[in-house]
C-alpha cells in the first residue's frame, strides 16, 4: 500500500484503496493511519482558547527559547520583502516593528500616501485649469479636502493589511514592538501592549530605515513647522507654504498644496534643484514648475525660524553670506533630506561599525562588522529609494541562504512624481564628463510627439546618453508625463547593456508617447554612423543595397539590404557586455553571438544525428522489405514442394505471399519497422534542433553569470 502523507495532510480524505489492504494484508498499516487521522482531529478540533493562545504566539510572538533562522528589525519595504523572501526560502523568520503597521515609512507616511495626494491634487487642477479647453466646464468646482485625505487613509489602511495577510501566507512570525540588541543572536522587544519578550535568531538583519534630517534652530511640531509626515495630513490648504529644500520630497508636497491653491516658496541651500539630476533636464524642469507659479530662492540658508505669532516667520540670508531678508508662511515644511535611523538599537553595544553620516558599514554581502549581524535599505550607503531597500533585501536573504544575491545600484532608477514627472537611470551628463568617457547625446522634444500634442500634454523631454566608441546606453532621462512609467523600457536596456542601435531598431506605435524612445535612440544611432567610410552600391533595377559602417569596439554594425524598395532586410549584430560575475565582482566576458554561419562541434553533433537518423530508417524499412521477401520465397517454395495450386489451405499461404508483394510495390510506409525509423527520425531532429537552439541561443538575456 502506498500512503501520500502529504496530500493526505491537505485533504482530510484517505488517499488509499482498501482493496489493496485487504489484497496485501495491511491491517497494521490501517492502524497506524486511523491513529494519526484521530491525531489530526484532535488538532482540529481542540478547544477554542486553545487555538487563539496558538495562532497569537505562532503569528505574533516568538518564545525566548526558539531560535529563527532570520529575524528582520524593522518591517519597511527593505524588512518585509527581505522577511517574506526568507520564509519562502524556507527559513524560519521574525519580522519585529515598532509602528504597528507594515509598510515603513514609505507605505505609511511617504510613497504611498503622497502618491494619493498628488493625483488627487492634478485632478482637481486639470479639471480647473485644463478640462474648458477639452469642452469640459464646471458651473462650480471646489476641494473637499477631508475626503481627499480619506481616500488616501483607505489606500493606506489597505495596503498595509495586505503586508499582514502575506506574512500569514507565508508564515513569517510577526512582532509589534521596538527591538534593541542584547547580543549578536537576541533582540529584546518592548512590545505595543507593554511587555517584553526576547527573540532569538541565528542571522539578524537591520532594515529600520531612515528619519527626517533636522535643521539647527528648526524644532518640527508638525503644526507649524512641519515634516512630510506633517504635511501629508494638513486639515486646511495654507495660504503660503515655505519649502525648505528643493529635492524631491519638497517639489512633491510643494506641487500638491500648490495645486490645491497654496503659494508655494521652495529655499534650497544648493545653486540647483535636485543636485542629483542630469543639469540640461534639471533647468527645464525648474522653468516648468516656476510656471505652475511655485517660487524658487537658491543659493539661499534659512538662519531663523519664528513661530510665535499666528503664522510663521523664517529669516534668510544667502549661502555665501549677506544681507538678510524674511519670509512668512503659514506653514513651513522642512524637506532637507534623511539620515539613517539606528536610535535605540544597541549597535554601540554589540560593537557594529558606522560611518560619519551615521549609516552602517556593510560589505558586498550586506554583512556587518559583527558576525550573523546584517543591514540593508536606507541605513546603509546607496540611494535612500523603497525599491532599492526592496532589492537590498531580496538580495540579503538570498546570502543567507548560501545562493547569489545581486544589486547594482547604477541601474537603480530614481523619479519625482510632479506634473511632469521627471525620471532617470545611469548617469548623468555631468558624471559621464567627469569620467573622461566619450560619449553622444540624442534628445527628443515631447512638442513633436503626436500622442503628446493630441492630447494636449507635450510639455518635457527624453535625453540619452550612449558611449561613443561602442554605441552602449549609459543613461536615460525623462521628463514627461508618466515618466515613471516610461523609464521602465530603459531600465531593462541598461540592465542588458543595449545599445542605442538595439532600441532604434525596435518597432514601437507610433501614435503613442512612447514613440519618444524610438525617436531619440534612432537620431543617436545615425550620429554614432560613420558616412565618411561607408560604401554604398545602389543599383535600381535590383534595389541592392550594401552598407558597410565602420564597427565600433565589440560590435559589427553591418547593413544589408538585398530586397525590394520599401522593404529592406537587415542583419546586424553585436556581442552582449561583459557582466559581472556576482560571487567574487570581477568581470566574465560573454561569448559573442553572430547570426553569420560558423562550423562547430555543436553543428557537426547536430548533422550526425540527423544522419544517423536517416540511415536507422533506411535500414529498418529495407530491413522490413527483405523479411517480407524472405516469408514470401519461404511460402513458395512450400507450395512447390506440396505441388498445390493455391486451393484449401494454401489459399491463405498465396494471400499472404500476395500481402507481402504488395506491401514490397506499394505499402512499405504502413511497415512497423518503417514507422520505428520514421520516429527515430523524428526524435533525432528533435535533438537536433534543441542543439541547434542552444548553439544559437543569446544567453546574455541570463539575469546572472557564472564561469
Amino acid at each position: 500500500m502506498i500512503f501520500n502523507l502529504r496530500q493526505f495532510i491537505k485533504q482530510p480524505n484517505c488517499f488509499f484503496s482498501f482493496s489493496s489492504i485487504r489484497r496485501q494484508g495491511a491491517r497494521q498499516e490501517a492502524m497506524a493511519m486511523a491513529s494519526f487521522a484521530r491525531r489530526r482531529a484532535g488538532d482540529v478540533f481542540r478547544t477554542e482558547a486553545v487555538r487563539r493562545s496558538s495562532v497569537f504566539f505562532r503569528g505574533f510572538a516568538t518564545a525566548v527559547g526558539d531560535e529563527n533562522d532570520v529575524v528582520v528589525i524593522g518591517g519597511g519595504p527593505g524588512g518585509y520583502v527581505a522577511a517574506i523572501k526568507a520564509a519562502q526560502l524556507g527559513l524560519k523568520t521574525t519580522c519585529i516593528e515598532k509602528r504597528g503597521t507594515l509598510g515603513g515609512t514609505c507605505l505609511n507616511v511617504g510613497c504611498i500616501p503622497s502618491k494619493a495626494l498628488l493625483h488627487s491634487s492634478h485632478m482637481y487642477h486639470e479639471a480647473k485649469h485644463a478640462f474648458p479647453s477639452h469642452g469640459v466646464k464646471f458651473t462650480q468646482l471646489e476641494i473637499d479636502l477631508p475626503a481627499m485625505l480619506a481616500q488616501k487613509d483607505k489606500a493606506v489602511s489597505g495596503l498595509t493589511r495586505g503586508i499582514e495577510g502575506l506574512f500569514k501566507k507565508n508564515k513569517v512570525n510577526y512582532v509589534k514592538g521596538s527591538g534593541k540588541f542584547i547580543s549578536p543572536s537576541e533582540v529584546s522587544v518592548d512590545t505595543l501592549d507593554g511587555g517584553n519578550t526576547v527573540v532569538k535568531g541565528k542571522n539578524i538583519i537591520i532594515a529600520t530605515g531612515s528619519d527626517v534630517k533636522s535643521l539647527p534652530g528648526i524644532t518640527i511640531d508638525e503644526n507649524k513647522i512641519v515634516s512630510s509626515t506633517g504635511a501629508l495630513s494638513l486639515t486646511t490648504v495654507p495660504k503660503k507654504l515655505v519649502v525648505i529644500g528643493a529635492g524631491y520630497i519638497g517639489l512633491e508636497m510643494g506641487s500638491v498644496w500648490g495645486r490645491l491653491g497654496a503659494e508655494v516658496t521652495v529655499v534650497e541651500f544648493a545653486p540647483d534643484i535636485v543636485p542629483s539630476m542630469d543639469g540640461e533636464v534639471r533647468k527645464q524642469f525648474q522653468r516648468m514648475l516656476e510656471k505652475q507659479k511655485m517660487k524658487f530662492m537658491l543659493k539661499t540658508k534659512v538662519v531663523a525660524v519664528d513661530t510665535s505669532g499666528d503664522g510663521v516667520k523664517l529669516t534668510v540670508e544667502p549661502a555665501a553670506g549677506g544681507e538678510q531678508s524674511t519670509l512668512e508662511a503659514d506653514v513651513v515644511l522642512v524637506a532637507a533630506g534623511r539620515i539613517p535611523y539606528t536610535a535605540g538599537l544597541g549597535l554601540e553595544k554589540i560593537g557594529v561599525q558606522t560611518d560619519k553620516a551615521g549609516r552602517i558599514t556593510v560589505d558586498k554581502h550586506f554583512k556587518t562588522n559583527v558576525s550573523g549581524v546584517y543591514a540593508i535599505g536606507d541605513v546603509i550607503p546607496g540611494p535612500m529609494l523603497a525599491h532599492k531597500a526592496e532589492e537590498d533585501g531580496v538580495a540579503c536573504v538570498e546570502f543567507i541562504a548560501g545562493k547569489e544575491g545581486h544589486v547594482d545600484y547604477d541601474m537603480v532608477p530614481g523619479v519625482v512624481y510632479t506634473h511632469p514627472e521627471v525620471a532617470s537611470v545611469g548617469k548623468t551628463e555631468e558624471q559621464v564628463k567627469s569620467l573622461g568617457l566619450a560619449y553622444r547625446v540624442g534628445k527628443f522634444p515631447f512638442l513633436a510627439n503626436s500622442r503628446a500634442k493630441a492630447i494636449d500634454d507635450a510639455e518635457g523631454l527624453v535625453k540619452i546618453l550612449a558611449e561613443k566608441e561602442t554605441d552602449k546606453i549609459l543613461g536615460v532621462h525623462i521628463m514627461s508625463p508618466n515618466a515613471g512609467e516610461l523609464i521602465h523600457e530603459a531600465v531593462l536596456a541598461l540592465q542588458y547593456g543595449a545599445s542605442s542601435e538595439d532600441i532604434a531598431r525596435t518597432c514601437f506605435i507610433a501614435s503613442v508617447v512612447f514613440f519618444y524612445m524610438f525617436s531619440a535612440k534612432w537620431n543617436m544611432f545615425l550620429k554614432n554612423l560613420n558616412f565618411k567610410r561607408a560604401d554604398v552600391n545602389l543599383n535600381f533595377k535590383r534595389a541592392d543595397v550594401n552598407l558597410n559602417f565602420k564597427p565600433a569596439r565589440g560590435t559589427r554594425a553591418d547593413v544589408n539590404c538585398l530586397s525590394k524598395p520599401h522593404s529592406p532586410n537587415y542583419q546586424f549584430s553585436h556581442p552582449p557586455p561583459a557582466r559581472r560575475y556576482e560571487s567574487e565582482r570581477r568581470e566574465v566576458p560573454i561569448a559573442s553571438q553572430s547570426m553569420a554561419f560558423s562550423v562547430h562541434w555543436y553543428d557537426l553533433l547536430c548533422f550526425a544525428l540527423v544522419a544517423a537518423a536517416l540511415a536507422a530508417s533506411l535500414s529498418c524499412i529495407l530491413a522490413g522489405e527483405r523479411s517480407c521477401k524472405a516469408r514470401a520465397s519461404s511460402i513458395y517454395r512450400r507450395l512447390l514442394s506440396r505441388g498445390e495450386d493455391g486451393g484449401g489451405g494454401g489459399g491463405e499461404e498465396a494471400g499472404e505471399v500476395l500481402g507481402c508483394e504488395l506491401w514490397i510495390s506499394r505499402w512499405r510506409p504502413v511497415h512497423p519497422a518503417a514507422l520505428l525509423g520514421v520516429r527515430l527520425a523524428a526524435a533525432a531532429a528533435m535533438i537536433g534542433v534543441f542543439i541547434w537552439d542552444l548553439r544559437t541561443y543569446d544567453w546574455s538575456i541570463m539575469l546572472y553569470y557564472t564561469e
